[in-house]
């Protein structure tokens, strides 16, 4: 065919069809990448435009604990989950701390800490574990390591470092070797959990020691305070709930059902609809706030906060609290040096500049 002659002749051929097939392919797979781009470059000055990634071809998404990922779409992720009552949610922890006790051949009081530690990702959990020296790791997680040889004391020691009493007393220690008589052991456990509200992150009485007590432990010596124990079992659920990024309470009015997502995808950051089949409430599963879609999470965040800078109490929060650099939680400080640990999420800092704090940090110092 000459140059001259147009697309209008008769005896004009569409030589595409001639093509081989791979070359045929190779151009209608440019095409796909092109219709998939963002249909304007407005979409990026767009509130309600849902942008997560910018490059997700070339990112690898961490799924949550063992659940792989499901395939989706930008448009209508594929988002699934189950409502739990409290039982069924504490026995499906249960079922996680089997299987990574059968896999580490460790104690499951060791294995409860570990995932709470690793906030239930059993795949991070393995390959930490594998990768890691054994001493750093279990360091790490403020826990003894349980492969090294115990080492025992002839030493037997008769008088209790807190109370300090001549009496005869029963004593006990953690592997860590700080022991204490077992009433003042029970005050400080009981202390801790009613007081400080802790379960998990109990730590031993020792100022020095960060060995986390075991809940085998704990149940031992609130024995006989069945009030105690009530209130132990529900931190210990809450804990479970709130560390653990992919379960939510239901925020439905005495519902008290736990939503478990069954499947998640590269689109999780998505606001995720969630209807609870108890009470028939709706809500986002990010933010656990009403449902707000097309709204971003945190635009939504950021005007309810805004709503609430015009009550008394925000201004006494903003005049006397900081928030923690790392969960964002409200702390205030009443007293003691500018060595903080925030007790929601234990992140050590500095009150004055939020610096993380380290054994050869500088305290008391701004930054110019």
């Amino acid at each position: 065919m000459s140059e001259e002659e147009t697309d209008d002749d008769e005896c004009f051929y569409d030589m595409t069809e001639l093509l081989p097939a791979s070359l045929k392919f190779s151009e209608q797979n440019e095409l796909e990448k092109k219709i998939s781009e963002p249909s304007s470059p407005a979409d990026e000055f767009d509130e309600n435009f849902y942008q997560i990634q910018e490059d997700i071809q070339h990112e690898t998404i961490q799924p949550y604990i063992d659940e792989p990922l499901t395939p989706s779409d930008e448009i209508n992720p594929n988002f699934h989950y189950s409502i739990l009552t409290q039982n069924q949610y504490v026995e499906l922890m249960m079922n996680y701390v089997d299987e990574v006790k059968d896999i580490l051949q460790l104690p499951s009081t060791i294995v409860k800490l570990l995932l709470h530690y690793f906030k239930w990702n059993k795949q991070r959990l393995l390959e930490k574990f594998y990768e890691t020296n054994h001493n750093e790791f279990f360091k790490q997680a403020k826990i003894i390591n349980p492969f090294t040889e115990k080492i025992s004391i002839n030493e037997s020691i008769d008088i209790c470092s807190i109370c300090c009493s001549d009496e005869k007393k029963d004593m006990f220690s953690l592997e860590c070797k700080h022991t204490y008589c077992n009433h003042c052991w029970k005050d400080y456990l009981i202390n801790q959990i009613i007081n400080e509200g802790l379960a998990q992150t109990i730590v031993c009485p020792d100022s020095q020691c960060e060995i986390f007590v075991d809940d085998e432990t704990i149940t031992k010596f609130l024995d006989n305070n069945e009030f105690v124990k009530h209130i132990y079992a529900k931190l210990i659920l809450n804990s479970y709930v709130d560390n653990n990024p992919r379960a939510r309470w239901c925020p439905g009015k005495n519902c008290g059902h736990i939503i478990n997502a069954t499947s998640l995808t590269s689109a999780y950051n998505y606001a995720q609809l969630i209807t609870c089949n108890q009470c028939q409430t709706s809500f986002c599963f990010q933010c656990a706030q009403p449902w707000h879609d097309p709204i971003k999470c945190i635009l939504l965040l950021q005007w309810n906060k805004k709503i609430l800078d015009d009550s008394h109490t925000t201004v006494w929060l903003k005049a006397n609290t900081k928030t923690c650099p790392k969960c964002k939680v409200n702390i205030e400080k009443n007293g003691g040096c500018n060595h903080m640990t925030c007790r929601n999420c234990m992140h050590e800092f500095c009150w004055l500049c939020f610096g993380k704090y380290t054994m050869n940090f500088v305290m008391n110092r701004y930054k110019s």
